[in-house]
């Protein structure tokens, strides 16, 4: 395989501890000449290429596969999402890349729109959203010549690894709608930022509790769902004057779908930070404010 942004060669020593034949490229003297030493040091065989990835492409043999993560700043060092303003410019190499690989692997942006992507790069194979902690890290997109129709996949990295799968039919499919139920779950990061709401109530037993909240709710507990899952206490019909007195505090906050935001709640209410009880301002299908006073469930052993 190739990586045409080789950078500092730290995805090449992975790939090459992974036993593949690997060529670093990368158009910046120092860091081509820094990657090079620690391959030797590190006692990987990569070799290395100190060039532009449009120089390379125009003259390489063809590979299995061609990585690229380009830079995502701008001459001024703002970050930048789109990819024709990434260094190189993915879009205007696409056509090269592909003329000399089977498959493709893009890095892009955590902040990256999938959805645009769909629609600029052709034979997308699948898409894979990073996350660690429950925060999302980065995203790729595989493209391989025989490609039809794309998986798309939320991985956890962290303290507890974790994975989920959606197919396209996932993401299109209508959402399920109902009253809260016992349990609600609050979907993993990565499960967001692939915008599967509809794959959640798909593949599970589970129903979203408004368009736009991007909860769900069961009668019966859920094993292994990739997010948090809470047992419901009650329910309240958000009316300030009403609810200061019987909300729990301390409690965590979080808003979905909710004019008003957590830290502003929190004033509002003089509510501490902590404890066992956890507060979903948001808003349900009648288009209600509500309050959903939860406990976090325990991990499964």
């Amino acid at each position: 395989m190739v990586d045409l942004t080789g950078g500092l060669g730290v995805d090449c020593y992975a790939f090459a501890k992974a036993g593949k034949q690997v060529t670093h490229v990368e158009m910046d003297s120092s860091l081509s000449a820094i990657a090079k030493h620690n391959f030797q040091a590190l006692g990987v065989e990569v070799q290395t290429i100190n060039a532009e990835a449009s120089e390379v492409l125009n003259t390489m043999d063809p590979a299995a596969t061609i990585y690229i993560d380009p830079a995502r700043r701008s001459d001024d060092n703002t970050k930048v999402v789109s990819l024709e303003r990434y260094t190189p410019n993915v879009i205007e190499l696409l056509e090269d890349i592909q003329f000399k690989t089977h498959r493709i692997i893009l890095k892009v942006s955590p902040l990256f729109d999938i959805t645009a992507g769909l629609r600029q790069l052709s034979r997308v194979l699948s898409v894979h959203v990073l996350a660690i902690d429950n925060e999302v890290k980065e995203v790729l997109f595989v493209m391989d010549r025989d490609a039809t129709e794309a998986t798309f996949h939320a991985v956890e990295l962290g303290k507890q690894p974790q994975s989920v799968t959606f197919s396209g039919q996932d993401l299109r499919s209508a959402d399920r709608f109902g009253e809260i139920g016992d349990y609600l779950y609050e979907p993993h990061a990565a499960i967001m930022k692939l915008g599967a709401w509809a794959g959640v109530s798909s593949q599970r037993k589970l129903h979203k509790i408004a368009p736009q909240s991007h909860l769900y709710t069961s009668k019966t507990l859920q094993d292994n769902l990739m997010g948090r899952t809470f047992k419901v206490l009650e329910v309240i019909e958000y009316k300030p004057k009403r609810i200061k007195s019987v909300l729990p505090n301390p409690a965590h906050i979080a808003t979905r779908n909710f004019p008003e935001k957590a830290q502003q709640i929190r004033s509002r209410f003089k509510l501490k930070d902590g404890g066992n009880h956890y507060l979903f301002f948001t808003t349900d299908s009648t288009g209600k404010k509500i309050v959903i006073v939860c406990e976090k469930t325990a991990p499964a052993a």
